[in-house]
């Protein structure tokens, strides 16, 4: 008998000690509320979902950037030697300025052939005039009228050729005709005002025309490059509205969609969306952005959305059933400033509570 009540007292202690730990399963409670305890609560009203224009908010992410045309790679056109370097990173440039000079003494054998065929060309168009009149009164022959027609052409052939050649090298050849003042370098100018990004020579060295000198960003044109999953394209319209926020403020800015890529990316499937804003010195290209495009509207029925309570990504409302507020979570949701909408919201026949959601959570 001792023995028997050795083993059954632990026993019986195994056995309370599992309903004591399974107690507060029993005592759990359900979220609802009925409707009759907020009766007196003057924050809390309720009533049906009203139709509203509502937009889906789609969500994304993008970068500045600033456009194709407004990065500009400067280049020499003539080889040479950096004698003068005038800019340095992120210093701005003004049309016309000159970045830096290259020095080569071949520019001056240049010059001095095109003065010469000038020159020549003078010549070729007086002995042309000369047998022009010979011709007229028949004191020369065909042959030699010909010959120097076609010296005239050859030669104003190769003026007009050394002419541009030297023009496109930044050579005036105004001032070289005018008073024979030859250039030994020829200066790299700005085509259009913008900052200095980098500086990719350094004085002295012998450049090419294939040789990167300088690069230079316009920020007069910035853009917003965005990039859209493929389960929202088919909401994306050009004109649509678009908010948009850097990575290092809280400040939201508005732009507006301009162009739409018509392809897909192939690897993600997304779709590249181009927007513009107004200029803020704040934003500069490269910067990476968060977005919300806003959809198209359409009449939805929606709640307020001082309605809903937010718990993490998630938003909830107050469903009356049976005069008991129940705690429902809302899915697919649609939303804009003032007002929010879902599939649950849609059933016109339920009440909902429309005002005080704070109260009842």
């Amino acid at each position: 008998m001792k023995k028997l009540i050795i083993y059954i007292i632990p026993l019986l202690a195994v056995i309370q000690a599992c309903e004591t730990k399974e107690q507060p399963q029993e005592e759990e409670v359900s979220t609802s509320i009925a409707v009759s305890d907020l009766a007196k609560n003057e924050n809390v009203k309720t009533g049906s979902a009203t139709q509203q224009n509502i937009g889906n908010q789609i969500a994304c992410n993008g970068k500045i950037h600033i456009p194709p045309s407004d990065n500009i790679s400067v280049h020499s056109k003539t080889d040479g030697y950096v004698t003068q370097i005038n800019y340095l990173p992120g210093e701005y440039v003004k049309k016309g300025a000159t970045l830096m000079r290259i020095e080569n003494p071949k520019l001056i054998e240049m010059q001095r052939i095109f003065l010469e065929t000038k020159e020549e060309l003078d010549l070729a168009e007086k002995e042309l005039a000369r047998k022009t009149a010979l011709k007229s009164e028949n004191a020369t022959s065909e042959r030699l009228y010909e010959e120097s027609v076609s010296l005239r052409n050859r030669l104003s052939a190769s003026y007009k050729g050394y002419k541009a050649q030297l023009q496109s090298i930044g050579i005036s050849t105004t001032s070289l005709e005018r008073s024979a003042s030859y250039q030994q370098s020829i200066a790299i100018r700005a085509e259009k005002s913008a900052v200095v990004s980098a500086v990719n020579v350094n004085k002295g060295q012998y450049v090419t025309a294939e040789t990167l000198l300088m690069q230079m960003a316009s920020a007069e044109h910035l853009h917003l490059e965005l990039k859209v999953f493929d389960t929202d394209v088919s909401q994306i319209k050009l004109g649509q509205s678009v908010q948009f926020r850097t990575a290092n403020s809280v400040d939201m800015h508005n732009a507006k969609v301009v162009h739409i890529n018509p392809l897909l990316d192939e690897k993600d499937g997304g779709l590249m969306i181009h927007c513009h804003f107004d200029r803020n010195k704040e934003i500069i290209a490269g910067m990476y952005v968060t977005a919300t495009i806003q959809g198209a509207e359409n009449k939805r029925y929606s709640l307020p959305i001082s309605a809903t309570v937010k718990e993490g990504d998630a938003y909830y409302a107050y469903q009356i059933n049976n005069d008991v507020i129940v705690k429902v979570q809302l899915t697919n949701v649609v939303k804009n400033k003032d007002f929010i909408s879902s599939s649950e919201i849609q059933n016109t026949d339920i009440q909902w509570v429309i005002e005080g959601a704070y109260y009842v959570q």
